[in-house]
């Protein structure tokens, strides 16, 4: 009996392992995504404000 599980805890543990790196994988990518996805959705949001100071600035109704 210990020998068979034995055997069966470490084909779980294999098993496990591989599952975990593989969910590991998917959420450096997932990850990865998401924070380039922010990066440029900050960077447009940056443009758009200064477009935006810049049109509050120097907009012709506003000296009117």
């Amino acid at each position: 009996m210990v020998t068979t599980n034995q055997t069966h805890l470490s084909s779980m543990v294999t098993t496990n392992q591989t599952h975990l790196s593989s969910m590991v994988t998917t959420n450096q990518t997932h990850l990865s995504r998401m924070v380039t996805t922010n990066q440029t959705h900050i960077l447009l949001g940056t443009r758009v404000a200064k477009v935006r100071s810049v049109c509050t600035n120097n907009c012709p109704d506003r000296s009117v």
